[in-house]
C-alpha cells in the first residue's frame, strides 16, 4: 500500500499489543521523526526545571537573608488603602432637617434607603430633589457637586 508516494511500514509494538502503521519519508521514518521531537521536548522541559530551581534558591536566599531587602523601595510602594472624601448631607422634610454622613463617591441608593428606614416610609414613595432637580439613586454626591452641609429636600409622591 503506498500513501502519498510514501511506503506505509507495518510494524508490531510489544507495549500496545498491535500494529502501528508508519509511512516513511525521506529515510526517516515517523517513528524516529517522534523521538527526536521527543528528546527536543525532554530537553525544553529539562531547562525549564533548572531555571524554576534557579529562580526558587535565589528567592530563598533573598528572603532568608533580609539586610539585602531594600526596605525604602518597600516603603516607596503605593499603599492600598485609599483616602475617600467624606461629606455631610442634610436631608430637608415637612418635620425638620435630619443630617447623615457619606463618601463622595458613593451613589445616593444606601443613603436614600437609609432615609426611608429612619422616616418609617416606603422608598417606592419618596422623591428627593437638589436645586429644584429629581436626585437619581445612582447619582453620586461628587457627580452633582455636592458640597459639604448641602441639602437635599424629600417629597412624599401622591397616591
Amino acid at each position: 500500500m503506498i500513501t502519498s508516494g510514501f511506503p506505509i511500514l507495518r510494524v508490531w509494538l510489544q507495549s500496545f499489543g498491535s500494529y502501528v502503521l508508519f509511512r516513511v519519508a525521506n529515510g526517516i521514518c515517523e517513528l524516529q521523526f517522534n523521538r527526536l521531537k521527543k528528546q527536543e521536548l525532554a530537553s525544553l522541559a529539562q531547562s525549564a526545571e533548572d531555571i524554576l530551581r534557579t529562580v526558587t534558591a535565589s528567592t530563598r536566599r533573598d528572603i532568608s537573608n533580609p539586610e539585602k531587602i531594600d526596605l525604602e523601595a518597600i516603603k516607596e510602594l503605593p499603599s492600598k488603602k485609599v483616602d475617600r472624601k467624606k461629606i455631610v448631607i442634610s436631608i430637608q422634610d415637612k418635620d425638620g432637617q435630619k443630617q447623615f454622613r457619606m463618601y463622595m463617591d458613593d451613589n445616593f441608593s444606601r443613603l436614600f434607603k437609609m432615609y426611608a428606614e429612619k422616616a418609617n416610609l416606603k422608598l417606592e414613595s419618596l422623591v428627593f430633589i437638589f436645586d429644584g432637580d429629581k436626585v437619581s439613586s445612582t447619582a453620586t454626591p461628587e457627580g452633582l457637586g455636592l458640597e459639604d452641609d448641602d441639602m437635599l429636600e424629600v417629597h412624599i409622591k401622591s397616591k
